[in-house]
């Protein structure tokens, strides 16, 4: 990555139509941001299904248009067509951490030429040693708030797993039992993968977390599935008959979080005839 070359160039939104764009899609962002609590530790994600909705190739489009991204100029890779399309192949999660953000596009532009979606979760050790600069705190706030994006699809049948992050698990609900460390809990339909399609995705689970790899080892053949996060190994069995209470305030501090079909954002001024239909 030239990191002298993210360094050296960036652009404030300076105008009343950039910033009334960017919180248009902000709000869009945070209506669809599942937002938990568990073990003292805040989740935030953006489900599957709301980064597709959010990144398809006309919303983009309108975005940087918007954003009054420059035709031409020295300090950017791509020019406006060409960044459309680069996001949409390989940069739709880094647009959109770069929108909820609020940072420059021009900065994204440059991102996307070293670096793309699947390099996420990145590093911080490697990428955050940037020639002091504008964009310097533009990267590390993006590897700081990177969990937003990250939230991983987990398969039932594996153990070999490992979550980036726990602020990215994919929780829906979860209810604390009696015994330490274990919980009933329920995950997001669209981040887990089962053996068989047509099998009923499970309403609970019940999950236990063990703090080393000996005692992980050595209970793992009462689960099915599992990963490791953060020294922890979480461990899954099916529990058919329970419905985790889905009425547990306790355990979804922070809000429900919000998934809509169709939502009518009003026009930006400045650019008439851009209503986006998140739909």
């Amino acid at each position: 990555m030239d990191l002298q070359m993210l360094s050296n160039h960036a652009r404030t939104l300076t105008t009343k139509a950039q910033e009334q764009i960017y919180t248009t899609y902000i709000e869009a962002i945070d209506d669809r941001t599942l937002k938990r609590r568990f073990e003292g530790v805040q989740i935030f994600y953006l489900p599957r299904s709301a980064l597709s909705t959010l990144t398809k190739r006309q919303y983009i489009t309108a975005f940087i248009k918007g954003a009054e991204y420059p035709k031409e100029g020295m300090f950017h890779v791509h020019d406006a067509p060409g960044l459309a399309e680069v996001i949409e192949k390989r940069g739709k999660k880094l647009f959109l951490l770069t929108v909820k953000l609020g940072l420059s596009l021009e900065f994204l532009s440059v991102l996307l030429d070293h670096v793309g979606d699947d390099d996420l979760p990145m590093e911080r050790k490697k990428y955050a040693m940037i020639p002091k600069g504008p964009h310097r705190m533009s990267m590390l706030k993006l590897l700081n708030n990177q969990a937003l994006v990250c939230a991983p699809v987990l398969d039932t049948c594996k153990f070999d797993q490992v979550l980036p992050y726990l602020s990215c698990f994919p929780l829906e609900v979860v209810d604390a039992v009696r015994e330490p460390d274990v919980y009933n809990v329920a995950l997001h339909k669209e981040h887990l993968i089962y053996e068989k399609e047509e099998e009923k995705p499970l309403k609970a689970w019940r999950m236990q977390d063990f703090g080393s790899e000996e005692t992980a080892d050595a209970a793992k053949s009462r689960f099915q599935w599992g990963f490791t996060c953060e020294g922890r190994w979480y461990f899954f069995r099916e529990m058919p008959n329970h419905d985790v209470d889905d009425d547990d305030e306790d355990y979804r501090e922070g809000g429900e979080g919000a998934t809509h079909e169709v939502i009518d954002v009003p026009d930006v001024k400045n650019l008439p005839g851009y209503v986006f239909r998140w739909q």
